[in-house]
């Protein structure tokens, strides 16, 4: 297993009355055929996709860009 720093990504996740939030990624984890999104959770690394809510994983610049296009 390797820890990759994941700088600009984050996961974005569905809350339960249906808004959006995203949590940035602190690192990547490889596995043996998989990589995995790792973010801060409660005080530990967690995979993202694991979490309640999970959606997917983008780079900060195309949440950005979601956000203008959403707005304007």
């Amino acid at each position: 297993m390797a820890l990759l720093p994941a700088d600009g990504f984050v996961a974005q996740f569905m809350t339960q009355d249906g808004g959006r939030y995203t949590e940035p990624l602190i690192c990547w984890r490889e596995d043996d055929t998989c990589v995995y999104g790792m973010v801060l959770h409660k005080g530990s690394l967690r995979r993202a996709e694991a979490l309640n809510g999970f959606l997917n994983y983008r780079t900060a610049e195309e949440q950005a860009e979601r956000r203008l296009h959403a707005v304007g």
